[in-house]
């Protein structure tokens, strides 16, 4: 089942965009936190048991990353001052049951999130860096700095035996990029080898259990320079 996660409204200023917010749907939006990687900084809400909005805007005291920062907001066409707030991004996930225990157990989910202690200046998606606790899902955090050696020991030692275990009849990739080194969107350190290489493990037991059967959809990536190159080091080992 398909459920709502994540809902992003970007504004002129913070402060414009909170007192927007506030008024339509009468509640206090607490502060999130600040974005050095992308020079914005946010408030968020809790909506949900796992859904929530968040308010985004340029972060007048942060650096300038040197490149495109996410949901648009360099783009002065759409964060204009004389336009209220905008709801711009929004993001649907699968049944809670895959996330947060995977309790079908006609599904595997292997991730490997970056994980950040409690209280800390987060990069991960909310809701993940947990270990697994159930035998439907592999999800095996990496520390921040983690690099090829951490990242393929993970995947050689959790991954790839559940897999071979699991006999999967296709396999579904969640291709996200933003794990590379290039990449400030996360604190991990792989390069378009590290790509290839998974790839190229997932590719035989596809070959070995699903008769090749493999679909991969494109997530995130950040890098204008490491996005493409790893995206085609992933296509090249997958055709």
């Amino acid at each position: 089942m398909l459920s709502l996660d994540h809902l992003t409204v970007i504004a002129p200023t913070l402060t414009e965009g909170v007192e927007h917010v506030s008024d339509c749907l009468g509640n206090e939006v607490p502060f999130g936190t600040r974005h050095h990687y992308m020079g914005t900084h946010n408030h968020r809400l809790q909506v949900g048991e796992n859904v929530y909005l968040e308010i985004v805007a340029l972060d007048p005291d942060g650096v300038d990353p040197g490149r495109a920062r996410w949901f648009g907001v360099d783009d002065s066409g759409q964060v204009r001052s004389d336009c209220q707030p905008t709801l711009c991004w929004f993001r649907i996930s699968c049944s809670s049951s895959l996330l947060d225990g995977c309790d079908e157990p006609e599904i595997l989910r292997c991730s490997n999130p970056q994980f950040c202690p409690t209280g800390a200046d987060v990069r991960h998606y909310p809701f993940t860096g947990h270990e697994s606790d159930t035998a439907n899902l592999v999800d095996v955090p990496l520390s921040a700095g983690s690099n090829s050696t951490g990242f393929r020991t993970a995947i050689s030692e959790h991954w790839l035996p559940a897999l071979q275990k699991f006999r999967p009849q296709c396999l579904l990739i969640s291709a996200g990029f933003d794990a590379h080194v290039l990449d400030d969107m996360s604190s991990l350190a792989l390069t378009d080898a590290d790509y290839t290489w998974i790839t190229a493990e997932l590719n035989l037991i596809a070959q070995k259990h699903c008769n090749g059967r493999i679909v991969s959809l494109l997530e995130g990536g950040y890098d204008l320079t490491a996005l493409p190159r790893s995206v085609v080091a992933h296509l090249k080992e997958l055709l």
